[in-house]
């Protein structure tokens, strides 16, 4: 007979499941702070629930029990009935921060009704309906928030000795470039990306007086308009997650031609071991491309590297970072 005790025992591996199952409480918690802009409400004051439910435009009982929560979970303090902001909300949250992060908080609020439909984009393979950010500049403006430190890690681990010209492909706010120039001051840097796109990215190099002479912007679509040529770095830093595997080697392609002799390309981006279930995160990014694009994924180490070789690069390395989950994949066209 069974022990009835040891039926509804809840074991480490069940304990485990509940937990991630529930985590969307705490994720929601957070995103809604973000999406009502709760942080930068409050700034430095210290206030009661009415008074922050009168700045939010919300009710003040419902806003009273978010708040309390956001305290529970460590993101606001509470004394003597009154609300403030943490030290690290401070300089994160609040937008008149100069490190302002929350960006690309909002960002990933914008992702919370296209993962409701995962279960229908599974059964279907169609991405769901997102729209993304209202406006390009918002999203060039996340990305740049989230990838200021990565973008001086990738620079550190390329050998920039011998490069003259390189090309940031896809390059967003210009976050990869700027990196580059600070640690080469001989090098002239090239951002292509869409024109909405970089409208964000001439206004970010703008404050880079310093380097600002040796970066130029090239408006187009890499998949279709001419990258030009000839460069002895080209970087793509988090653009090939976005599509399906014929349109990935073609920018493979498309790179490793417009390399000059001995020059090298970069990828940046989420690698899956021979598994396709490692690192955990990019398994779960790989969702989220499925999600938002229907055709882009995570991409393998070995897959990419055979793409690469396939595009006559040659001594292929895979380069972690300290910061992962990225990791950097780098070839080089023969001489």
């Amino acid at each position: 007979m069974k022990n009835p005790s040891n039926e509804h025992k809840i074991t480490p591996w069940l304990k485990g499941a509940i937990e991630v199952a529930n985590s969307f409480r705490h994720s929601r918690i957070l995103l809604t702070a973000i999406e009502l802009d709760v942080f930068s409400q409050l700034g430095k004051a210290r206030m009661s629930a009415k008074e922050i439910a009168l700045r939010l435009n919300t009710n003040p009982r419902a806003t009273a029990i978010l708040l309390n929560a956001l305290v529970g979970l460590r993101f606001l303090r509470k004394r003597g009935g009154l609300y403030s902001n943490t030290a690290s909300g401070q300089r994160f949250l609040v937008r008149e921060s100069a490190e302002y992060r929350g960006a690309f908080l909002v960002h990933i609020a914008r992702c919370w009704h296209p993962w409701q439909e995962l279960t229908r984009v599974v059964k279907t393979g169609e991405a769901a309906k997102y729209e993304g950010p209202t406006e390009a500049a918002a999203f060039a403006r996340a990305m740049y928030d989230c990838g200021l430190e990565r973008a001086e890690e990738v620079a550190s681990l390329l050998d920039l000795t011998n490069v003259r010209h390189a090309l940031d492909l896809g390059g967003g706010p210009g976050h990869y470039a700027l990196a580059v120039a600070k640690r080469n001051p001989s090098c002239q840097i090239t951002i292509f990306d869409h024109p909405d796109i970089l409208k964000v990215t001439e206004e970010i190099v703008s404050l880079h007086r310093d380097l600002k002479s040796r970066i130029a912007i090239m408006p187009g679509d890499f998949l279709v308009d001419d990258i030009g040529y000839p460069y002895d770095l080209i970087i793509g830093s988090n653009i090939i997650h976005s599509y399906g595997e014929e349109n990935v080697r073609e920018i493979i392609r498309k790179a490793a031609d417009s390399l000059s002799p001995g020059g090298r390309l970069a990828i940046h981006d989420f690698f899956l071991d021979d598994s396709l279930t490692r690192p955990t995160e990019a398994a779960v990014f790989a969702v989220h491309m499925l999600v938002v694009t229907g055709v882009g994924r995570s991409y393998s180490v070995s897959e990419v590297a055979k793409w690469m070789e396939e595009a006559r690069l040659r001594d292929c390395q895979n380069l972690s970072l300290r910061s992962g989950p990225t990791s950097l994949l780098v070839g080089r066209r023969s001489s």
